[in-house]
């Protein structure tokens, strides 16, 4: 990201270390990126796995920031690392419980380099507790959670997202911890102020996010029971056309205009149970193809939207109208980005991710590092 797009954004003048990789943390670290924050990959030697195995998304999640790969096994690299902590204001990682204390660059150890460092750490089930060590992947954390035990729509088995859900909460959670970390630092009295730690548990994201559904079920677990999956209105029904069509009949005041549009009588859903009423919306919507439900809906207050394509919905019109799809120019096809919600943040696609290491003699000579000392470590294989 070029410098004068970040010189007037709320973090410029922010500086984040990035120790993470895959998803949960540079998601986290690309919108902070966006905030205007100078985003410093660092990364192993042979570099973040999406860098191979999903390239594109590793494009897209690591745009506008800078890379050094760092071999942290090596004293000299840990020594590297050290000069960067003492520098930063953020510090984000994602080991496992006891990785980073091990190495040398655990929350203590990098506060007495730093006082006024938020710390980050993410991980699955967080630093502690018996489940603290179990590896895992974005269903693990949101089964864990209770999220796989509510079911979308009557009569269908609950099953994951489509959308790591678990990961992406994961990321916006250490986004606003450390916005209010860094606000409760840099407003102290006098000077920069202390830093923070923050235990960022995936599973407890997506805890956090399930109570909303889980609240009438908790409160009373045989009454509670109903309350398992969200309306008998309120799902994806499939046209006859094999279109499918999402539906948002929870309120009553969306059946009259529903049943208007199907030519049935106003009330038609009184005294059905949840599963008599999903089967005749079902039949309703699978007894006509998409086009005549688009021109009957649209004409109406009923609440629809088509299930788009991920092409689809990019090239929509409404979201190409909105101004918040951008292009990165990628190997292949451009890759397709998305402005940060809220139209305060403009999307800057004018800077790619980086290559590996690409940025280490830059950065290591903006914290001191001669020449020769830079030539040295890469002799040493410290730095690629």
């Amino acid at each position: 990201m070029n410098e004068s797009s970040t010189k007037d954004r709320p973090l410029a003048g922010v500086r984040v270390l990035d120790m993470s990789w895959l998803l949960p943390g540079p998601f986290c670290s690309m919108m902070l990126a966006d905030l205007g924050a100078d985003v410093i990959k660092i990364e192993v030697p042979t570099g973040d796995y999406f860098r191979d195995v999903m390239p594109a998304a590793f494009t897209l999640i690591n745009r506008g920031k800078r890379s050094i790969a760092l071999d942290l096994k090596a004293p000299s690299g840990l020594a590297v690392l050290r000069d960067l902590i003492g520098g930063a204001d953020v510090l984000l990682e994602g080991f496992r419980p006891g990785v980073a204390e091990r190495l040398g660059f655990g929350y203590e150890a990098a506060r007495a380099m730093n006082a006024g460092l938020v710390y980050v750490s993410i991980s699955g089930f967080g630093q502690d507790g018996p489940w603290c060590r179990r590896p895992g992947h974005d269903v693990n954390y949101v089964a864990a959670a209770g999220g796989l035990s509510i079911p979308g729509q009557v009569g269908v088995q609950a099953s994951r997202s489509g959308l790591p859900i678990g990961d992406l909460a994961a990321a916006l959670y250490a986004t606003i911890n450390i916005l209010a970390a860094l606000r409760r630092r840099d407003r102290a009295a006098e000077g920069r102020g202390e830093g923070a730690y923050i235990d960022l548990s995936i599973a407890e994201a997506m805890l956090h996010m399930g109570q909303v559904r889980f609240a009438d079920y908790l409160a009373d677990p045989i009454d509670g029971r109903r309350w398992r999956h969200l309306f008998a209105g309120s799902g994806v029904f499939t046209t006859a056309d094999g279109k499918r069509i999402a539906l948002g009949l929870v309120e009553e005041k969306f059946w009259p205009p529903f049943w208007q549009a199907c030519g049935k009588p106003v009330g038609t859903e009184a005294g059905r149970s949840d599963d008599d009423l999903t089967a005749l919306v079902e039949n309703e919507i699978g007894a006509r193809d998409l086009a005549f439900w688009e021109r009957a809906f649209g004409a109406t207050d009923v609440p629809y939207s088509v299930a788009l394509e991920p092409e689809e919905a990019v090239c929509s019109e409404h979201f190409q109208q909105r101004g918040v799809i951008g292009r990165l120019p990628g190997n292949g096809p451009d890759i397709v980005a998305v402005a940060m919600p809220g139209r305060m943040i403009p999307l800057d696609v004018s800077a790619p991710a980086p290559g590996l290491g690409a940025d280490a003699a830059c950065v290591l000579a903006e914290i001191g590092y001669g020449g020769a000392r830079i030539a040295s470590l890469r002799r040493e294989g410290v730095i690629r």
